[in-house]
């Protein structure tokens, strides 16, 4: 692993892992899941991929601050350009288990003109 802790984001600490080297390829994971789903594709990806582990908030590892548990779709695609933006990687592919997972979050960051997300659907 290259790296790996938690990014603050507003509302939630999250957990991440950071693997490989290459273009970065982030996989989310869907309700009731953490990163560790992912480690079949992780050992398939990795040696030609920097791949982002991320728990999604009060999910795994990471968890929600000041006692919130609701959070929306902003949330979701304010916590990924968090982490985006700590591990400054400007533009990424998403990959994840569900459509609310991967069109949400990637059309929020769309919306808010942060343009991160690479690849097509």
């Amino acid at each position: 692993m290259n790296a790996g802790g938690y990014v603050e984001t507003q509302g939630a600490r999250l957990y991440y892992q950071d693997w490989g080297a290459g273009e970065p390829v982030l996989l989310l994971h869907g309700n009731a899941q953490s990163h560790r789903v992912f480690q079949w594709y992780l050992r398939q990806l990795s040696p030609r991929y920097r791949v982002l582990l991320m728990d999604s908030r009060g999910h795994g590892l990471s968890c929600h601050r000041e006692g919130r548990r609701e959070f929306s779709t902003a949330d979701m695609a304010g916590d990924v350009a968090a982490l985006l933006d700590s591990l400054q990687i400007s533009r990424c592919a998403i990959i994840g288990f569900s459509s609310i997972v991967t069109a949400v979050p990637g059309y929020n960051l769309l919306l808010k003109g942060l343009e991160k997300i690479s690849g097509g659907n």
